[in-house]
């Protein structure tokens, strides 16, 4: 806590020197990057900052309920210069899709994250694996420097936060998680309104895909490790895309008994993306890093470029080992 402490004062005093900001996060963002984008955002402006938001990926539809989620541009690159670049929930350049461009940016990149297997220098960024999200250290930051959350940023906050921690059920929900939701909800957002969006507003083209899914659930001879598949057929067939498919581990995560749980989506020919989840005996990061990815202990994943057959042997191989 206070390295994270040091770390807010050094985030201080950079922003103090600054009068523009570029806001990004991961490709595909999920509701802890644009809630803590969001967020980032206001407290930016409250501060006297001119900020921007720029994703590689188009913002999922079931996000646009956020207030102001029409500011978030979608570009391939920045154009113009800014004083500082934040890359929220994210560990690298390639993850971001490369948006940022340093020869645009004055400053050092700042990341902000909350997962273990980040590699940048923690000195000068801000990384706690023990966050629950990149959403619940933004809000530490908000109060560091003293800076209001109203109704809007809390709804924000609360969104990220709610997402990445299952609706408060994973384990990754601490006592610190339960307390700082508790200060939001008291800014009158509707947790309801949250719940919905994130949870229950599923196109009818997912819960096709998702039946697929669940219709192909195999478990290995130690019945241990339980996963899926789906090809770029299954898709098409659907009319399903990439956001369609949000939520789909945390399904084959509720079987019975099993510790692991893998979801295999076939992106090309011979590229897969692997989701990986587990309860506490296993640390699945460690087989995400061995693939070239990277994540939690009980929540990781990695793209792969091998064929989804491939990919399935070498995954299952590797976690079986220990598992």
């Amino acid at each position: 806590m206070k390295t994270l402490k040091n770390n807010f004062r050094k985030v201080e005093k950079l922003l103090e020197k600054c009068s523009t900001a570029i806001i990004s996060t991961h490709r595909n963002p999920d509701a802890d990057a644009i809630g803590s984008e969001l967020a980032f955002y206001y407290l930016l402006k409250k501060k006297g900052i001119d900020a921007e938001i720029v994703n590689f990926s188009p913002l999922p539809e079931n996000l646009r309920f956020l207030p102001d989620s029409d500011r978030i541009k979608q570009q391939k690159r920045i154009h113009n210069k800014y004083d500082i670049a934040i890359i929220l929930d994210c560990e690298s350049p390639e993850r971001n899709g490369y948006v940022i461009k340093k020869d645009k940016i004055k400053y050092p990149i700042l990341y902000i994250d909350h997962h273990k297997t980040n590699p940048n220098d923690p000195e000068n960024n801000i990384i706690n694996p023990l966050a629950s999200s990149t959403s619940e250290i933004i809000y530490y930051l908000v109060k560091h420097l003293k800076v209001d959350i109203d109704e809007k940023i809390a709804t924000c906050l609360f969104t990220g936060i709610f997402f990445d921690t299952g609706g408060l059920r994973y384990s990754n929900a601490s006592k610190s998680t339960f307390k700082v939701c508790y200060e939001l909800v008291k800014k009158g957002i509707s947790v309801r309104e949250i719940s919905k969006n994130i949870f229950e507003n599923r196109r009818i083209n997912s819960q096709h895909l998702l039946a697929i899914a669940l219709s192909r659930l195999k478990t290995t001879v130690n019945k241990k490790v339980c996963w899926t598949y789906l090809t770029v057929k299954d898709f098409n067939k659907t009319n399903a895309d990439n956001n369609d498919t949000e939520g789909f581990i945390d399904r084959i995560n509720e079987t019975e008994g099993i510790d692991v749980s893998i979801f295999f989506k076939e992106i090309a020919e011979n590229m897969t993306k692997v989701s990986l989840r587990s309860n506490d005996k296993y640390d699945v990061s460690e087989v995400a890093i061995h693939f070239g990815g990277g994540g939690h202990k009980n929540a990781s994943g990695f793209i792969y470029n091998e064929s989804l057959k491939n990919t399935i042997k070498l995954v299952l191989n590797e976690i079986c080992k220990d598992a």
